[in-house]
């Protein structure tokens, strides 16, 4: 089988997305199953879990109506059931659910219930609703219940909807029914010494009210957070945080780790301390900073729609221009290019499309290297984040992907070697973007993942100088340079899975490169060596990952599979000794192949997922085992590429946002985006020439779509820019190697 890679940036879901809890409702398994199944998972006391259920019962879309309708009208079941089954007639605009929800939304004596029907009725839209609206809006006394009501009739009537109303100022809740613990949210610190001269809204309707008071306009960053406790910016937030406690980590250091956070860092360092940009905002903006916990492509919920924005509008990260009634001029959503001057441009042209003169502007003394300085101490490696110079692009462009006709795939694949070179630190090696704070973390430790970073970039560097000798001229000394990072790494290799795996990715792709010298070949094979010994220490349960047992993960144990697999094939190593490891880890994945249905590996043991969530390490599993029995089933391989394609879209859409509360059960691995492309185009490698060659062009048609403006591609929440270049350029360079 052709060689290909692995991504990296799946390191930082381990090191910064809390474990998944083990008591995860199993999903139903059987088409006629699934809605009965799903229905009675509603009401899950984990609200994840109850939030799984409503996504999926959405995404059956009318089937589910009928379950969700008798559900709602009894009266017996808990409440939280119930808002809930309203919540997905509400979302699936169920027009036949309209009376099943006037019969509820006034009087029901669960007030969850009464409120859910009431939004559930604005959004079906149906005009008979509006007397039975109209007249509970007589009664109600309550400030929420009021804006509940008035917004469902605005909806119904077309008209904007009202603002949401000011909560309470209390900033401490109770953690627990009779406890007198509380907990205040700490101030959120992402400023440099530059941005924090902006006058930042505290919330996003106060921007709108100052934007009208002094004629200007309001840019907003909308960012998804990874915890709920660090909701901000709007009205709405403080009520969301009721019963939250301290992070057990302490609250500085989860806000530093906090992926949503980091890159709202980054994004103060890149974009709000420049000098251009920083002129703009100060002479015709009301800044405002919005972090989110939910953002939700299935489901219109969460605080988005308190400003009459869904979801599928405006995907975080996002920056986003307004008129002070709330209109929307501008967003430029799914950040993956950090450019000030886009931003500057974008800012410009947004004031044009407003009717707004920009005129001469004065622009501030901006000391960079305090910036950056500044940036480093809350633990963002600029360099690795920011665009230089400005990038070809619209300046009103919905977002920072640009596309590339598939006749330049050889151009794409240089700009994005250059990204890789570009993004190479001194020491040779490619460093994280964010430093963890943690203080068992650092240079060398486990949460380090330059090693695994590295490996990535040498194999993409290598594998891409094969195909041009003038880009060979540039990318060859860079991976040597990564070569002698990752060494000494691999000469005393620690028992860190995710180094240990990408270390010996870089020495297979040493081995087996054309371009690399025999003596370099000879100090691959010693090293792959030690790499073999140390992960043979660390198999556990027959398998490998991050976590302790009994959570051995498909997706850490199918690389190694495969890698042993490629070193049996060139002859490295004990042949006994990888022959038992790789016995071992094919039980292990073949142990978490769903037996109802064939296509479906679990994530791990004790955390069976659906389908879908599969799809991005269905190939990567159906492939090593296949590569470890050398008896290939080119329609199960088939399915298996087949199953990814279908879901490829669903996947992207959540690429640049998996920190906010994505549930891999419902949506995908959003993570693994690349590390499927790249799993597939191996699986379409091995497929017969008649399906390979049109599945590899169409693949390649997918990833081209994908580029950013600087010539990157980006995925793992923009945290793993450099790692997801590599591995869409290895996932191209594989198909590439087909259509030849």
């Amino acid at each position: 089988m052709p060689r290909a890679r692995f991504a990296p940036f799946v390191l930082l879901v381990a090191a910064l997305t809390p474990a998944v809890a083990q008591d995860a409702p199993d999903p139903p398994q059987g088409p006629d199953k699934d809605v009965a199944a799903w229905v009675e998972k509603l009401g899950t006391n984990r609200e994840e879990f109850a939030f799984q259920a409503m996504n999926e019962l959405v995404a059956l879309g009318e089937r589910a109506i009928p379950a969700c309708r008798e559900l709602l009208s009894d009266a017996k079941a808990p409440g939280p059931r119930r808002w809930q089954a309203a919540k997905v007639l509400g979302a699936l605009k169920a027009q036949v659910a309209l009376d099943d929800l006037l019969a509820v939304f006034a009087d029901d004596p669960h007030r969850d219930v009464r409120s859910v029907s009431t939004e559930a009725l604005g959004l079906i839209g149906d005009e008979r609703a509006l007397e039975p609206l109209k007249k509970r809006l007589e009664t109600a006394t309550e400030t929420m219940e009021r804006y509940t009501v008035e917004t469902a009739i605005a909806r119904i009537e077309g008209r904007p909807l009202p603002p949401y109303p000011d909560q309470p100022k209390a900033k401490t809740w109770p953690t627990g029914a009779g406890s007198a613990a509380s907990w205040k949210q700490p101030p959120i610190e992402t400023d440099t010494p530059a941005s924090a001269t902006l006058s930042w809204a505290d919330t996003f309707e106060g921007a709108l009210r100052s934007a009208d008071e002094s004629g200007r306009l309001v840019v907003a960053t909308f960012v998804p957070v990874q915890d709920k406790r660090w909701l901000s910016g709007f009205a709405g937030a403080a009520r969301l945080l009721r019963g939250q406690t301290a992070h057990p980590f302490g609250d500085a250091r989860a806000m530093q780790i906090d992926a949503g956070l980091v890159k709202e860092r980054a994004l103060m360092a890149a974009v709000f301390s420049d000098p251009e940009v920083m002129a703009l905002v100060t002479a015709h903006f009301v800044p405002a900073r919005v972090r989110l916990y939910t953002f939700d492509f299935e489901t219109p919920r969460g605080p988005l729609g308190t400003f009459g924005i869904g979801s599928s509008r405006m995907r975080g990260p996002c920056l986003a221009v307004f008129q002070p009634d709330g209109t929307l001029v501008h967003v430029t959503d799914r950040l993956g290019v950090l450019s000030p001057r886009l931003t500057a441009r974008t800012l410009r042209a947004s004031l044009e499309s407003a009717g707004k003169q920009v005129g001469d502007l004065v622009l501030p003394k901006v000391n960079r290297a305090a910036v950056v300085a500044s940036a480093l101490a809350a633990g963002v490696r600029l360099e690795q984040w920011e665009t230089p110079g400005d990038v070809g692009i619209d300046a009103l462009a919905n977002t920072t992907e640009v596309g590339a006709d598939s006749l330049f795939l050889d151009d794409v694949v240089a700009r994005a070697t250059e990204v890789l070179i570009g993004l190479q630190a001194d020491d040779g090696g490619w460093p994280d973007p964010h430093i963890d704070s943690h203080p068992t973390a650092g240079a060398g430790s486990r949460w380090d993942k330059t090693v695994a970073r590295s490996g990535l970039a040498v194999s993409a560097l290598l594998r891409a100088a094969e195909i041009d000798a003038g880009l060979a001229r540039r990318a060859l000394p860079a991976a040597r340079r990564g070569i002698e990072r990752i060494g000494s790494f691999s000469d005393a290799p620690p028992d860190h899975i995710w180094q240990l795996t990408y270390a010996l990715e870089a020495q297979v792709t040493v081995l087996t490169s054309p371009l690399t010298t025999d003596t370099e070949k000879k100090t691959a094979r010693a090293r792959s060596r030690r790499l073999v010994r140390a992960l043979e220490k660390i198999q556990k349960n027959g398998g490998w990952s991050y976590m302790l047992p009994p959570r051995i993960h498909s997706f850490n144990t199918a690389p190694v599979l495969l890698l042993l697999t490629e070193l049996d094939a060139i002859g490295v190593g004990d042949a006994e000794v990888r022959t038992a490891m790789r016995k071992k880890a094919a039980q292990f994945l073949e142990s978490v192949r769903s037996p109802d249905e064939a296509r479906l590996f679990e994530y791990a043991p004790t955390m069976p997922f659906p389908l879908k969530a599969s799809s991005c390490r269905t190939a990567l599993c159906e492939l090593a085992l296949q590569a470890h029995t050398a008896k290939p089933d080119h329609e199960r391989l088939r399915d298996a590429v087949d199953l990814f394609l279908e879901h490829e879209a669903a996947v992207r859409t959540t690429t640049k946002v998996f920190e906010s509360y994505f549930s891999v059960r419902v949506l995908h691995d959003a993570y693994h985006h690349y590390f499927g492309h790249w799993y597939t185009a191996r699986a379409i490698a091995a497929l017969p020439k008649e399906q390979s060659a049109e599945l590899a062009e169409k693949q390649i048609e997918l990833i081209l779509a994908q580029v950013e403006a600087d010539g990157s591609f980006v995925d793992a929440q923009m945290q793993g820019k450099g790692a997801s270049t590599a591995m869409a350029m290895l996932a191209l360079l594989e198909a590439r190697a087909l259509l030849e």
